[in-house]
């Protein structure tokens, strides 16, 4: 609700923030003219003579987040190299910077993922304790600060424990960002005196818990892992890893001599630290880092060439953590050997009885893999070891500043109608696995305080402001304003805690000038930098000297605006010679005018030929002409429509469509009897099998029973009827109908199908014969049915049917018998 609208005339560079936000951050990566990225974004579009901006880049696996800012011109847009930029996951802001010199609040993030072989070395560590997470920074007391918002009676703290107590019985891994704390090349020098042979003793400043065992004291081994079997100091170790060793993989009993129980693996595999001291390409080192209770145990490899091939080198590093007893697995670089020990490396823990054991997916025994990544570039890779706890031995109890207790638990819940504005303190007690007692604590102001918020931003004459909540109707006068609103109508609520919102507003003069252009759909037209290929309206700027951009708006209007849609394929019998498609318009005044028809394969195979041409707007009818001779089957095509006036494209069709066949296969012998034509009479189609049907209601519906070559019961004059043949191949097809017209024959009808000789008669008693060629009679018979079926003789050769109706009429037909055909 808009409570106040008065004239404030501010002076210059008042204002604390820019109030130009940029949109529209976009990310695309590039090969050009190095592999790297290139950010673009869309300026404030009421900007005042925007300069440059600032590109921010939060590497967000630190805590806190680090922030990297790349200086940028006054063009929205940024080349960075991968080079500049090191391994890890970011958040991408843009910042716009006015002339006076303010910035203006940043862009919304945009995720962002870089592989790169330079490691960020950050140089942090995971401290045991509590933490909360605050939105705010309390000016007054440095102490971390939560705001509640007004319409919020209850608030629930739940801070993140990062050490929980308790024996650890087991390890979870999962894949971290590939960022190590320390260079690989930072460190002591491990001196080593022999291939395959453990470190001497190397002492902890700390105590050290793994699985069951709490250990301050350890072993580096020349390949790749980490021993807390401290009697083989200076001995032999292992380096076996073919799949002949019946030890591996991982969880294993270990084997005489080579005792790999008890140990943590960065990248257990047979390499040869001595090459990289002798050849001067590497370095083996080891080292204390940080501060009590946060210190580090750093181990090492850098370019340590594989036993026996100097030019594979591997680079990687293993991290214990003080308090919280995580082990994370840098693997910078690993190239994977031809054959020497089964091409074999292990990232993983084992505890001291070889029963329990934790592998890195895909990097135990049976795993063959690399850092290079399919593109051929390295890709590092990073995994963490977090420990599982039997019994979590810890109590969490809340106070305030005086040491109140106000509650125990992992969280608290806090009502605004009984609480007063204070510190909250959450105290974590822990028995850790190494012993004794640890106290770790955090602390937040937590308030439900009445709260202001001033915003600043620039708007044009005629143009409303609707954002973050406001609502402005348009401002007519070139002038600075301030407006007021709270978020409950300043109105205290029942927490008191009422949220005023101050909006200082400057309204200045802007000249509109409207175009317009008409152009395909599917054409990109551009204003400027920037283009549309949809109808609508494009904005530009023009820069002028009034503090506010001239915009230039242009209409685009797009042809055809029409359409159209197919309303029906109609019935084709094969022999039609065309058959025309209804079309109807669905949107705009007419259809395109000109149409093209494109026939797939099958249908030009057929004798379909493509057509183009004038359509015809006033029936939206369309004839498409069909082959003289056509197999009946399915055909499709591809029919467009074209508007010829603005050389635009219009609407397209996929049209399949059945072709039947024609009805003059079909004969009405009879009045109530339908004859089937055989190869010989119907064109030359093969038939393997018939099902005969009745239109009924418009639809075609199979008679029950009707499978012969006649249809003999009961046809109906008026009525329509069709056969469906099955070909020799399967496919069936159905006919067009045949409708039964008025009258009937008077005089008998025979038909020869299928070895069976049909007779139908007249009504009356009649008399059939079968005579042979030489006036022999083999069969007689007077049916008392109006039709009579027999088999044809068992012999090849010609024969006489002879019928004498009632009334004295004789019908003689030859029969002509071939069983072999």
């Amino acid at each position: 609700m808009l409570l106040l609208a008065a004239l404030l005339i501010f002076p210059k560079h008042a204002n604390a923030t820019c109030p130009f936000v940029t949109s529209n951050v976009q990310v695309s990566h590039t090969a050009v003219p190095q592999p790297g990225i290139v950010i673009t974004w869309l300026p404030d579009i009421a900007n005042l003579g925007v300069t440059k901006y600032d590109i921010v880049l939060e590497l967000t696996i630190t805590t806190p987040h680090r922030f990297d800012t790349i200086h940028s011109g006054i063009q929205p847009s940024r080349f960075i190299p991968y080079t500049a930029l090191c391994n890890g996951e970011y958040l991408l802001y843009i910042i716009t910077i006015c002339p006076d010199g303010t910035r203006s609040v940043p862009s919304a993030p945009v995720n962002l993922s870089i592989i790169s072989d330079k490691a960020c070395y950050l140089g942090t560590t995971i401290c045991p304790g509590v933490t909360i997470d605050a939105t705010s920074i309390d000016i007054m007391s440095g102490s971390k600060k939560i705001t509640i918002p007004c319409d919020q009676t209850k608030y629930t703290l739940k801070p993140e424990l990062k050490v929980v107590g308790g024996s650890i019985v087991d390890y979870v891994v999962k894949p971290i960002p590939f960022s190590p704390p320390y260079p690989l090349t930072d460190g002591d020098d491990i001196p080593l005196t022999e291939d395959d042979a453990y470190s001497g003793v190397t002492y902890l400043p700390f105590r050290f818990c793994f699985y069951e065992n709490v250990y301050n004291q350890l072993l580096m081994g020349p390949n790749g892992f980490l021993s807390f079997n401290t009697q083989y100091a200076n001995q032999h170790c292992g380096y076996i890893l073919t799949s002949y060793s019946t030890n591996l993989p991982i969880p294993n009993f270990g084997m005489p001599n080579y005792d790999w129980r008890n140990a943590i693996y960065g990248v257990f595999e047979d390499i040869d630290p001595r090459k990289a001291k002798s050849l001067g390409v590497g370095s083996f080192k080891w080292g204390i880092r940080g501060n009590a209770p946060c210190r580090v145990f750093v181990n090492s490899y850098f370019d340590i060439p594989l036993f026996s091939h100097n030019e594979l080198k591997q680079s990687y590093q293993i991290v214990l953590y003080e308090g919280t007893n995580i082990i994370d697995v840098y693997v910078q670089k690993r190239n994977l050997p031809t054959s020497w020990n089964g091409r074999r490396g292990i990232i993983g823990v084992q505890n001291k009885d070889g029963t329990k054991a934790t592998c890195a997916p895909g990097r135990n025994i049976t795993d063959l893999w690399s850092t290079k990544g399919p593109n051929g570039r390295n890709q590092p890779e990073a995994w963490r070891f977090v420990p599982v706890t039997q019994d979590k031995r810890y109590t969490m109890t809340w106070t305030d500043m005086n040491g109140k207790v106000l509650g125990t638990g992992d969280s608290i819940t806090v009502d605004c109608r009984n609480f007063v504005r204070n510190k909250i303190i959450a105290n974590l007690e822990v028995e850790p696995c190494s012993g004794g007692k640890s106290i770790y604590r955090d602390t937040v102001i937590l308030g439900f305080d009445k709260a202001e918020q001033v915003e600043y931003d620039t708007i044009c004459q005629t143009e409303p402001y609707k954002k973050k909540g406001w609502d402005i109707p348009p401002q007519y006068i070139v002038g600075d304003y301030e407006f007021f609103r709270s978020a409950s109508g300043l109105v205290d609520n029942f927490c008191g805690c009422d949220t005023v919102y101050t909006l200082r507003l400057r309204v200045n003069k802007r000249p509109t000038t409207d175009t317009a252009v008409i152009a395909c759909l599917g054409d990109t037209v551009w204003l400027g930098n920037k283009f549309s290929v949809g109808r609508g309206f494009l904005l530009d700027t023009i820069k002028n000297g009034n503090k506010c951009d001239s915009i230039v708006v242009m209409n685009v209007q797009r042809y055809p605006s029409t359409s159209a849609a197919l309303q029906n394929v109609p019935e084709i019998c094969a022999d039609a010679g065309s058959f025309v498609l209804g079309f109807a318009k669905t949107l705009g005044d007419i259809i395109p005018s000109q149409y093209k028809i494109d026939f797939d394969a099958a249908a030009e195979a057929a004798g379909f030929v493509d057509q183009s041409g004038t359509f015809d707007t006033t029936t939206y009818n369309l004839t498409v002409l069909m082959p003289a001779k056509i197999y009946p089957d399915t055909y499709c095509a591809d029919i467009s429509f074209v508007d010829t006036t603005y050389n635009c494209e219009g609407s397209a069709f996929k049209l399949c469509f059945d072709v039947y066949y024609p009805d003059t296969i079909m004969q009405q012998k009879w009045g109530d009897v339908i004859a089937l034509k055989n190869k010989h009479y119907n064109g030359g189609f093969e038939i393997a099998g018939i099902q005969w049907y009745k239109d009924i209601d418009g639809i075609p519906t199979p008679i029950v029973g009707q499978t012969k070559g006649t249809l003999q019961t009961g046809v109906v004059k008026g009525s329509s009827y069709r056969v469906e043949i099955t070909r020799p191949d399967g496919t069936k097809m159905l006919s067009c109908p045949l409708l039964i017209k008025d009258g009937k024959p008077s005089r008998p009808v025979i038909v020869v199908s299928d070895n069976i000789i049909s007779i139908f008669l007249s009504r009356g008693k009649s008399i059939v014969n079968l005579w042979t060629i030489s006036g022999i009679l083999l069969k007689t018979s007077q049916p008392n049915t109006p039709s009579y079926e027999m088999s044809v003789p068992e012999r090849d050769g010609t024969y006489l049917l002879e019928v004498i109706s009632e009334d004295g009429t004789r019908e003689v037909k030859p029969v002509v018998v071939n069983r072999s055909r």
